[in-house]
């Protein structure tokens, strides 16, 4: 072998290279875990947010006393709207017929104006009664 002074001046160079590349790696492998630990870190914060809503949308989870209660509130209002529907059909008929209801109108109007004519109740149509007087000429003969 060489030298025992040499070779212990080699050694000792490249281990501190070794070193400085191991500290150089390690330094790597902590950048990039401390990247990961932000990651994971936004990931739990996200699936916590997820987790309270499931937690809430469970505690409101619908079972089958409240939709019996809703049934019931539903038949309630059927029942109301069938009343209105029966109420209405007369004014459904004109709504269809618009032009039946028009002529029984026309016809209304014109029988009232027939009766109000004929009786004149209130004397606006007809002629104030005047006296009359006989009138006699006399023609001359001019010849």
């Amino acid at each position: 072998m060489t030298d025992q002074k040499d070779y212990r001046l080699y050694l000792d160079a490249r281990f501190s290279e070794l070193t400085t590349l191991i500290n150089a790696h390690n330094e790597n492998v902590q950048d990039k875990l401390e990247l990961i630990e932000t990651q994971v870190t936004k990931t739990n914060d996200r699936v916590t947010h997820l987790e309270d809503q499931r937690d809430n949308y469970l505690k409101t989870r619908v079972d089958s006393p409240m939709l019996e209660k809703l049934s019931a509130k539903i038949d309630c209002v059927d029942t109301k709207v069938e009343d209105i529907k029966k109420k209405w059909s007369d004014v459904d008929f004109f709504i269809k017929h618009p032009n039946l209801f028009l002529a029984g109108i026309a016809v209304t109007v014109i029988l009232l104006l027939g009766v109000v004519l004929e009786n004149n109740p209130f004397n606006l149509f007809g002629k104030k009664n005047t006296t009359t007087e006989q009138v006699t000429v006399e023609k001359k003969d001019s010849i």
